[in-house]
């Protein structure tokens, strides 16, 4: 089960339209594989996606196995087509570069506890 917590967990879609245009098509696509998609959705354990604060670009997602993994906008700035994915907050790793819809399948579809 994913639960979703934030003081504006719309926020992504809603800035990401002004601010990274070129990346909406994949944040969409995230969201809808996550929660319709993903093994996660329909598991018996809770995991967060959690909005930090309530910029578009403070995301992460918890897993009940206690992986994190934190969702930020690709290289570009504002021209950012892409999404990067880091096991942790500060100086994490990246474990996904997010390009296309193949991306977030393959990333979502590995993930399961």
């Amino acid at each position: 089960m994913i639960l979703v917590e934030g003081p504006d967990t719309t926020a992504v879609i809603k800035r990401a339209r002004d601010h990274t245009p070129g990346a909406v098509d994949l944040i969409l696509e995230c969201v809808m594989t996550l929660l319709l998609g993903c093994e996660l959705a329909r598991d018996d354990n809770v995991h967060v996606l959690k909005q930090s604060k309530s910029g578009a670009e403070s995301y992460s997602l918890k897993l009940s196995d206690r992986r994190e993994f934190h969702f930020r906008p690709g290289t570009g700035g504002h021209g950012a087509t892409t999404i990067d994915v880091y096991d942790k907050f500060k100086n994490g790793q990246l474990v996904a570069e997010v390009t296309n819809h193949e991306d977030v399948w393959e990333f979502f579809d590995g993930l399961s506890v």
